[in-house]
C-alpha cells in the first residue's frame, strides 16, 4: 500500500458519516473490530475518517467533556480507531464545530446570531411543531466563542489525548457571521459598527482565525505529521457570492485541501477542476471528497453506479487530488456489503494510479482568475474543459507573464486587483475581460488599459449580439443574450468585432410580442458587444454566466473565439473528442514527468441527480502540445508512444483508445 510522504493520509480514503439521534438506540450494537477493519482494507482503503461527535451533538466514546450518546454501551470511537490502527489504516477523527444539535439545546444562548436577531440557520422553520415535517438539511449553527469554543478546546484536547488520531478532520467552519450579545459585545471593544458590512466581515474573519487557532492547538496539528482539516475553509465563493473563506486566510490552517464535491447533485462534475487548480497555485496536497450515495450526505439505502464511482476516482486522480468516498455508517456499527462491494472494485480499478498524485500541478500558460461570481467563473472553466484546454486558477497577484500568456477575467474584481491586472498587462500579459469584470475599476485605468469609458450596466430583459469582422463566421444572425451587456464607450482606437442590438423593449403586460422576448432592432444601439484594444479583447456580455445558466452554443463558440484570440499558443490542443471528454495535464517535477490524462464518460440528468450512465470507447483522438520542457518519450502502460515533433516546437501524439480513462506518460530529460 503506497503512502504518500509529510503528513498521515491516504490515498484511498472513506469519510464515514455517523450522525445518531438520541430516539435511535443501541448504538453500535454489531460492531465487530477485526470484520470492521477487514472491510475496510478488503475494499482497499487505507485512511477512514471516523466519528468522534456528530451534529447531534452526542460523543460516541465515554467523554469526561462531551455528553456521551445514551444508546452507547461501550467506546465506540475507541474500539473503531484501534481496530484501524491495527490493520495499518490510517485514522481521522470527526469533531463537528458549527452544528451541534444537543449542545445548542442545552445552551440556547450558544446560538449564532444573525443581524435582524434570528439564529442562523439552514433550512429551520423556527415556529415549526415537534411532529412537523423537517426538511433536509437542516440545522442551526453555533458561535464558536466563549463557553461553546471552551466545551470544544476541552474535548478536542481529550481525543487527542487519548486517542492520539493521524488527524482531525473539523466540519462547518464556514464562517458565518454573528451578532450574539458576546460578539456584539467584542465589536463594541473593537470599535466594529454593526451596519458597517466591511468591518463586520473583517471582525468575523477574526472571530473564527481565533477559533480555528484554539482548535488546532488543542488538537496538536503538525505533531509527527498529525494532520488537520477545517471543512468549509475550501469553499472558493460564500453565500453572497463573493471570494470567501479563501481570501480571508481561513484555508491556511489546513495542513493539505479537501475540495468536498457531490457531482450527481451539488453542481455537476466540472466543479471540481475550478477549485483544484485555485488550489494547486498554493502548492496545497488536495483532498477530493465525493460520496457514494446517490443523491446527497447522510442518505441511507442510495447507491452510485460502479461507473459513476469509479469515473469519479478517475477525475480526482486526473485533477492531482487524492481520493475520498463519503459513507454513513448504520446505527448498529456495521458497514454496508454492497458499499464496500462497490468501493473495492472502484479502489481496485485505480490502485495503480496513486503514483501520478505526489506533487502533480496543472500546466498551462492560461489562467482564469477567480472573481466574485462562481457562475461567470465556473462558465468560463465549463467552456474550457469542453475545449479540451488546460488553465490554471490564479488571482491577479500570481499572475507572471513569464508563466502566463493570458488571463480571463469573468467577474468582478477587488480594487487592489484592477491594478495587479495592469501590472500583468504591463509586463505583456494579454487578458480578456467579460461582462461585469467592467464593473468596479478606477475609470483611467480601465480606458488606458482596455480603451473603455463609461462602463454601466443596464435594467433590460437581455439583448442582441451581431458580429462583424472576423468574428463573421460565428453567425449572420442576431443572436439573444438572456442578459443584457454591459454599455462601456470604445475608445476610437478599438477594433469592434461584434455589436450590442437593443430589443424593441422588455417584455410587461402593456408591451409583449409572442411567447417570450421581443425581436431585435435591426440598426445598432451604438455600443460594442465586443472589442480588441491592443493585446487584450473585452465582452460586454457575462458569457461564463450565460453559458452556464443557458447553455446556448453560439455563446460557448464565442468563449472559445475569443479565448483562441488572448491564448493562439495553447498548451494543449486535442482532436476528435467530443466536448463531453475531459483532458488534463499534471507536471510532475519530482518525477520529471508531464501526465496527460484523457477521459470521456458523459453524464445525463436523470431527475434531480447527475450520472454517468454509458461509457463509450473513443479512438482517433490526437494531441499537440506546446510544454515548458523538452519530450523526451511518451508511454502509455508498458508501451511507447510515437511522437512527431514540429517545427515550432510543438510534439503530437495519438492517443490509445480511451475506455473511460486513458494516461500517458510525457517523460522530460532530467
Amino acid at each position: 500500500m503506497t503512502r504518500p510522504s509529510g503528513h498521515r493520509l491516504g490515498q484511498a480514503q472513506v469519510h464515514l458519516d455517523f450522525h445518531t439521534p438520541e430516539q435511535i438506540g443501541d448504538v453500535g450494537e454489531h460492531f465487530d473490530g477485526a470484520e470492521f477493519a477487514g472491510m475496510l482494507r478488503a475494499a482497499g482503503v487505507d485512511h477512514v475518517n471516523l466519528f468522534a461527535k456528530c451534529h447531534h451533538g452526542w460523543s460516541y466514546y465515554p467523554t469526561d467533556v462531551g455528553r456521551p450518546h445514551p444508546g452507547l454501551t461501550f467506546d465506540l470511537f475507541g474500539a473503531q480507531v484501534q481496530a484501524c490502527r491495527d490493520a495499518g489504516l490510517f485514522v481521522g477523527a470527526y469533531y463537528t464545530v458549527g452544528w451541534s444539535a444537543g449542545d445548542l439545546e442545552q445552551h440556547p444562548e450558544w446560538t449564532a446570531i444573525r443581524c435582524d436577531g434570528a439564529p442562523q440557520s439552514i433550512n429551520v422553520d423556527h415556529d415549526a411543531a415537534p411532529d412537523d415535517p423537517r426538511p433536509l438539511n437542516s440545522w442551526i449553527y453555533l458561535c464558536p466563542s466563549g463557553g461553546y469554543l471552551e466545551l470544544m478546546v476541552s474535548q478536542v484536547r481529550e481525543i487527542a489525548d487519548r486517542y492520539a488520531p493521524d488527524g482531525f478532520f473539523f466540519d462547518i467552519c464556514a464562517g458565518v457571521p454573528c451578532f450574539c450579545a458576546r460578539c456584539r459585545a467584542a465589536m463594541a471593544s473593537e470599535r466594529v459598527e454593526p451596519d458597517e458590512p466591511g468591518a463586520v466581515g473583517a471582525f468575523n474573519r477574526r472571530r473564527w482565525e481565533r477559533a480555528l487557532a484554539a482548535l488546532r492547538g488543542a488538537a496538536r496539528i503538525d505533531r509527527h505529521g498529525r494532520w488537520g482539516f477545517f471543512n468549509g475553509t475550501t469553499i472558493l465563493y460564500d453565500d453572497a457570492h463573493h471570494v470567501g473563506a479563501v481570501t480571508s486566510g481561513l484555508a491556511s490552517f489546513n495542513t493539505h485541501q479537501a475540495l468536498e464535491d457531490l457531482p450527481t447533485t451539488w453542481g455537476g462534475y466540472d466543479k471540481l477542476p475550478l477549485r483544484a487548480r485555485y488550489f494547486h497555485g498554493s502548492g496545497a496536497d488536495l483532498v477530493a471528497i465525493s460520496g457514494k450515495f446517490h443523491s446527497s450526505w447522510g442518505e441511507f439505502g442510495g447507491y452510485k453506479s460502479r461507473r459513476a464511482l469509479e469515473y469519479e476516482a478517475r477525475w480526482m486522480i486526473a485533477n492531482g487530488a487524492r481520493c475520498n468516498f463519503g459513507d454513513q455508517l448504520h446505527p448498529g456499527g456495521r458497514l454496508d456489503d454492497q458499499t464496500y462491494d462497490l468501493l473495492r472494485a472502484v479502489y481496485r480499478a485505480v490502485e495503480g494510479l496513486h503514483e501520478f498524485i505526489d506533487g502533480a500541478r496543472p500546466d498551462s500558460n492560461l489562467a482564469v482568475c477567480p472573481s466574485g461570481s462562481p457562475d461567470d467563473d465556473q462558465g468560463v472553466a465549463r467552456a474550457l474543459l469542453e475545449a479540451h484546454r488546460e488553465f490554471v486558477v490564479a488571482p491577479p497577484a500570481r499572475l507572471d507573464p513569464r508563466r502566463h500568456e493570458a488571463a480571463v477575467v469573468a467577474g468582478p474584481l477587488a480594487s487592489e486587483e484592477t491594478r495587479d491586472l495592469v501590472r500583468f498587462s504591463a509586463g505583456g500579459g494579454r487578458i480578456l475581460l467579460l461582462g461585469d469584470a467592467l464593473q468596479g475599476w478606477p475609470e483611467n485605468l480601465l480606458a488606458r488599459t482596455f480603451g473603455v469609458g463609461e462602463a454601466r450596466t443596464v435594467p433590460a430583459d437581455g439583448d442582441y449580439t451581431s458580429f462583424v469582422g472576423e468574428f463573421e463566421p460565428l453567425g449572420s444572425g442576431l443572436a439573444y443574450n438572456d442578459e443584457p451587456g454591459v454599455r462601456y464607450r470604445s475608445a476610437p482606437d478599438a477594433q469592434i468585432l461584434a455589436r450590442i442590438h437593443d430589443a424593441f423593449f422588455d417584455r410587461t403586460y402593456g408591451r409583449y410580442c409572442s411567447h417570450r422576448n421581443a425581436p431585435p432592432r435591426l440598426d445598432g444601439s451604438g455600443y460594442a458587444a465586443v472589442h480588441r484594444y491592443g493585446p487584450h479583447l473585452v465582452a460586454a456580455h457575462a458569457l461564463g454566466r450565460l453559458y452556464l445558466r443557458h447553455g446556448a452554443e453560439i455563446h460557448r463558440n464565442l468563449l472559445w473565439t475569443l479565448l483562441a484570440a488572448i491564448n493562439p499558443r495553447t498548451t494543449i490542443e486535442v482532436e476528435g473528442l467530443p466536448p463531453g471528454g475531459r483532458v488534463t495535464l499534471m507536471y510532475q517535477p519530482c518525477r520529471a514527468r508531464t501526465v496527460l490524462h484523457a477521459l470521456y464518460a458523459p453524464t445525463v440528468q436523470r431527475g434531480d441527480v447527475v450520472i454517468v450512465d454509458d461509457v463509450v470507447p473513443v479512438s482517433g483522438v490526437t494531441a499537440t502540445l506546446r510544454l515548458r520542457r523538452e519530450v523526451e518519450a511518451a508511454t502509455h502502460g508498458d508501451g511507447a508512444l510515437a511522437l512527431v515533433r514540429h517545427d515550432d516546437g510543438t510534439v503530437s501524439l495519438a492517443l490509445p483508445t480511451i475506455r473511460m480513462h486513458t494516461l500517458v506518460v510525457l517523460t522530460h530529460p532530467d
